[in-house]
C-alpha cells in the first residue's frame, strides 16, 4: 500500500466501471501493508465501489492490509475471505526532513467496538486450506 496507490486504483476503478465489471475481488494476501493513511484512502474509494466487493486475507496480511480488510468488514462493505490476518496492530509514521527521519510515532490500531487489530481479522468465510489448518491445530 504505496503513497502512488490511491491515484492507480482510481484510475483502475473507473476502467472496470466502464467495461461493466460488477465484482471485484481485493486480493491482499501476503501483503506486509505499507502507509495507513494510504488505507484509509483506499477504504473510501472501495466503500465508493458500486458492485460487490469480496476481500482475500491470510496469515501474510499485516499493518496496514490488515487495516483496510478490517476497515471494510466493520463498514459491512465486503465479506473476507481466506485464513485469520496477522494480528500486528500497529501502525508507524514517519516525519521525513531531507530523506531522512526526524520523528517515528508508532500507533495502535483499534477497530469498530473498541476491538484491538492487533487480534487480527477472522475471515467472514474461512478457505478450504485454512480450515484444514485449524483441524490440525486443534486435534
Amino acid at each position: 500500500l504505496s503513497w502512488g496507490a490511491p491515484a492507480y486504483v482510481a484510475a483502475e476503478l473507473d476502467a472496470l466501471r466502464a467495461d461493466g465489471v460488477r465484482h471485484l475481488v481485493l486480493d491482499l494476501r501476503r501483503s506486509p501493508g505499507g502507509s495507513l493513511p494510504v488505507a484509509l484512502e483506499l477504504a473510501a474509494q472501495l466503500q465508493a465501489w458500486e458492485g460487490k466487493l469480496s476481500v482475500l486475507v491470510d496469515a501474510g496480511t499485516a499493518s496496514s492490509a490488515e487495516a483496510l480488510a478490517a476497515l471494510l468488514q466493520d463498514a459491512g462493505r465486503a465479506p473476507i475471505v481466506g485464513a485469520p490476518t496477522c494480528g500486528k496492530g500497529v501502525a508507524r509514521a514517519l516525519r521525513l526532513a531531507d530523506g531522512r527521519v526526524t520523528h517515528a510515532q508508532d500507533y495502535r490500531v483499534v477497530r469498530a467496538g473498541g476491538r484491538p487489530l492487533s487480534a487480527g481479522v477472522a475471515p467472514d468465510h474461512l478457505t478450504s486450506r485454512a480450515l484444514r489448518a485449524a483441524r490440525q491445530l486443534h486435534a
